[in-house]
């Protein structure tokens, strides 16, 4: 019976080449499609996973009346608290704040989206480089990390590292690394990456350490340790803070 199914099959295709045709050509694009909507899934933020020991914190939030909501971001003070905490679950952390500022170089000027980071970003994260390494990618407060496309957008074909990058907070950034383009299927795509400097904002007693809400917080927990030990002391995990007067 199968052996006349196919031939009935066979017969229709060579009948209706056309119509075949289009049939076949849908269904191939159709589940080519599925395929890699399925590939992007199975590897979305694979690239930032580190290890396999990374997590992203999130904070669920009330409002007044409104929530609770989740945000993608939390307080500055969050992980400087957390890690200190619960250093025996906590082998390093890291957080990423994103800002528009106004870069010089030479006489040109641009408004471009920049990202703040902990030095420790890049201990966390092995981040492909082009120029520099991971030993200096972030030495001290006046180095500046941007991406291979960045690069290529600002000085060229030129080599990159050492060069100066001007910045409207007053301050002259050094190039001290360059890394290769963030894939497109990772939650964040940094092409600037700037130093977090010692600020308030660190400080776990002061009410200015929580009330922006704009810190990525990425925590490597120490071998042995999974998620679950993580998330069960989250909720033990609350802010003491002074308030202004």
């Amino acid at each position: 019976m199968f052996r006349n199914y196919l031939t009935a099959a066979l017969r229709n295709l060579l009948k209706y080449k056309v119509f075949s045709l289009i049939n076949i050509l849908g269904l191939s694009i159709g589940l080519a499609l599925v395929m890699l909507f399925i590939w992007d899934e199975l590897t979305f933020d694979r690239y930032l996973s580190g290890d396999g020991n990374v997590y992203k914190l999130e904070l669920l939030a009330s409002f007044g009346d409104v929530g609770p909501q989740r945000m993608p971001t939390t307080a500055g003070a969050t992980i400087v608290g957390l890690q200190a905490d619960h250093g025996d679950l906590i082998e390093n952390s890291a957080r990423l704040k994103r800002q528009r500022v106004n870069i010089t170089i030479a006489d040109r000027t641009s408004n471009v989206v920049a990202h703040y980071v902990d030095a420790s970003f890049f201990e966390i994260f092995g981040l492909d480089y082009v120029e520099g390494n991971a030993a200096q990618a972030m030495p001290d407060p006046s180095s500046v990390v941007i991406s291979r496309s960045f690069a290529e957008n600002l000085f060229g074909a030129e080599p990159a590292l050492g060069e100066t990058i001007d910045v409207d907070d007053g301050n002259a950034y050094r190039v001290t690394a360059v890394y290769e383009d963030f894939p497109r299927n990772t939650h964040l795509r940094p092409r600037i990456l700037f130093p977090i400097l010692p600020s308030a904002r660190d400080d776990v007693s002061d009410y200015r350490g929580w009330e922006m809400i704009a810190y990525h917080a990425y925590v490597q927990l120490k071998d042995g340790v999974t998620g679950e030990d993580l998330r069960a002391v989250l909720p033990r995990h609350r802010p003491v803070m002074n308030s202004p007067d």
